[in-house]
């Protein structure tokens, strides 16, 4: 048996951090019901609220990328009023409904020049 745990739990420590599994998790707060931050095995996070095991309410989400979301959640998608910023510094600010623009909204470019827009389903 000793032979069994010498062997085989190194190589499921490996397996674990090899594929990521083990580095997704909830490093504060109350990431089910209530606020907290949680941190993606790929580098992305999200501080924020939190209902039924998803983010809802008021949130930040960085992706690895260096994108930014922030604004309403509801059950893990962007919806209500909220700015997303791409890495370049180009962002739009507005309306989200079911994780798409919608409703009003203003596009920056990363130089700042802005357009003012009506968006539906993440198209102007």
């Amino acid at each position: 048996m000793k032979l069994f745990n010498i062997i085989f739990f190194p190589l499921i420590s490996v397996f674990l951090f090899s594929t990521n599994l083990v580095l997704a998790e909830c490093l504060r707060g109350d990431c089910v019901n209530g606020l907290g931050f949680y941190d993606f095995s790929d580098g992305e996070t999200y501080f924020g609220e939190y209902k039924n095991d998803n983010m809802h309410g008021q949130g930040t989400y960085i992706w690895s990328s260096g994108s930014k979301y922030v604004g309403d959640w509801i059950n893990g998608k962007k919806h209500g009023q909220g700015v997303y910023t791409w890495a370049n510094g180009a962002r739009y600010a507005g309306d989200w409904i079911n994780d798409k623009k919608h409703g009003q909204g203003t596009y920056f470019n990363k130089n700042g020049l802005h357009s003012f827009g009506i968006y539906q389903n993440g198209k102007k």
